[in-house]
């Protein structure tokens, strides 16, 4: 079957309730598994203030982590294996264990949309 992937990245759609924001993931064993669930509909936990994660039922692939010095709005990761993150904040980071996974493509208005608690978000390939 095709990949999904063309020019080593994967299009997907976030979609936060009336919104739906494009992202482009690199192409990776670790984005493999993820959009290999698409298209899935998760219950995104606020934590800090910067950041909506989801503890996914198992691991993603993950070869190496890292430990990013700045964290960027609509950056995508992997966080210990199975904690899928989705940034909406900028900041400097001092944790490790991430694993990149792409960047929300324009990433203005995400903080609005995500707003300040938990939220429903659905996670799609792009057509």
């Amino acid at each position: 079957s095709a990949s999904p992937a063309e020019n080593g990245v994967i299009s997907i759609n976030i979609a936060v309730g009336s919104r739906t924001f494009t992202a482009t993931l690199n192409d990776n064993e670790t984005t493999q598994a993820l959009v290999a669930q698409f298209p899935m509909t998760l219950q995104m936990n606020e934590l800090n203030g910067l950041e909506k994660y989801n503890d996914l039922s198992g691991d993603l692939t993950t070869t190496s982590t890292e430990r990013p010095a700045t964290i960027h709005a609509g950056d995508i990761m992997c966080w210990s294996g199975n904690t899928l993150v989705l940034f909406y904040q900028t900041f400097s980071n001092s944790n490790g264990g991430y694993v990149s996974m792409g960047s929300v493509d324009d990433p203005l208005n995400l903080a609005t949309a995500l707003g300040s608690g938990n939220i429903q978000v659905t996670w799609s390939l792009a057509d």
